[in-house]
Formats: structure tokens, sequence, C-alpha cells
């Protein structure tokens, strides 16, 4: 059912990406303000992703806590941000390596350097 001039939020995707090498599993625990995802533990090359629409005051941020063998840390994975949005452009898709999370940048079709471990 629709109604005229009410129009529908887009959706946005996130996906988490184990690219971590060897046997290295990734433990996540992703959240926003609203939302609890649970905790997944991620074989290498396994992912996890969901799919929300910004709430109504552009405020919506999901964080999630990662941790492996040899890092852990807790990272912002999606906020309201312009560049973000542009870089994303609706599906943002991080990749955890030994070096850190790196987020892939649609416009350029690669991945960029975002966040490093801590020990």
């Amino acid at each position: 059912m629709s109604h005229s001039g009410v129009t529908a939020r887009p959706k946005y995707h996130v996906y988490i990406v184990n690219g971590l090498n060897g046997n290295n599993l990734l433990e996540i625990h992703c959240q926003s303000d609203g939302d609890d995802l649970g905790h997944h533990v991620l074989p290498v090359s396994g992912n996890f992703g969901w799919s929300f629409s910004r709430n109504i005051f552009g405020t919506t941020v999901f964080w999630c806590e990662m941790k492996w063998a040899h890092g852990h840390g807790i990272f912002k994975v999606f906020w309201n941000d312009e560049e973000l949005r542009r870089s994303c452009n609706m599906n943002c898709i991080w990749l955890a390596t030994t070096y850190g999370l790196y987020l892939k940048d649609a416009r350029l079709n690669q991945f960029q350097f975002m966040y490093q471990w801590l020990n």
C-alpha cells in the first residue's frame, strides 16, 4: 500500500567479510541503538550482512565489536556521512584482514584502509 507524498527510505546493506589468512576465525557482534544483530563467528572468506533504512532523523549508526587471534576493536561500520554513502553506494562492504579493516569504495572498485586492529 502506498500513500501519495510518502517516499520509501532507501535500503542500505552492510557486509562484514573475513579476509584473514590461515584458518583465523573472526568473531563479530554488530549493533545500533535499536538493533542487536547478535554474535557471529565467521570462517575465512565467510561473511555476515544485514539491510536497513536510516531512521527519519538520519542518525543511524551501526558498529561492530570484532576480534580474532591477533587483534580486536569496536568499529563504526555505518554512520550518517555523505562521503560514506557515496563510497558505499548503498552497499558497505568491510573486509577484515591481518592489517585491519578496509571499506570497499564502489566509485574506485577497490578497498580503502579504514581501521587498524588493537592488540
